[in-house]
């Protein structure tokens, strides 16, 4: 927790991530982002040589940030675990209804056309 501080996460040279947030779902998002970050990052210097964010932006968006920690729980948070729970399976919600199939009447109608006409004859036209 010393290296940490107060942040929430800390990436560790050759040891991968340490992530803390105030519930295990938090502290996996925290993850889950930091993951994102670094992804961007690689792909932003497979491009050439990205440029720095000034520092009047990181101020910036340090500050939103902080707006954000101070109004309380992140709905941010809870809809993004909610995404990633779903696409594991492990969701506490119910699964999704299935689709009822729709009538095929329409393509079964095609379908007999094509089969009596392949029964017929084919005609020939003189030259």
């Amino acid at each position: 927790t010393e290296a940490m501080g107060d942040k929430n996460v800390c990436l560790m040279r050759g040891h991968g991530i340490t992530s803390a947030g105030a519930s295990v779902e938090e502290a996996t998002i925290n993850a889950i982002r930091l993951n994102e970050v670094a992804e961007m990052n690689y792909r932003a210097y497979l491009l050439g040589n990205p440029r720095p964010i000034p520092d009047e932006d990181i101020e910036v968006f340090r500050k939103m940030g902080q707006r954000a920690k101070d109004a309380g729980p992140n709905v941010h948070m809870n809809s993004s675990w909610r995404y990633y729970a779903d696409l594991t399976g492990n969701s506490d919600r119910p699964a999704p209804r299935k689709q009822t199939k729709a009538k095929k009447k329409p393509a079964k109608k095609a379908a007999k056309k094509i089969a009596s006409a392949k029964k017929r004859p084919a005609k020939r036209t003189s030259r």
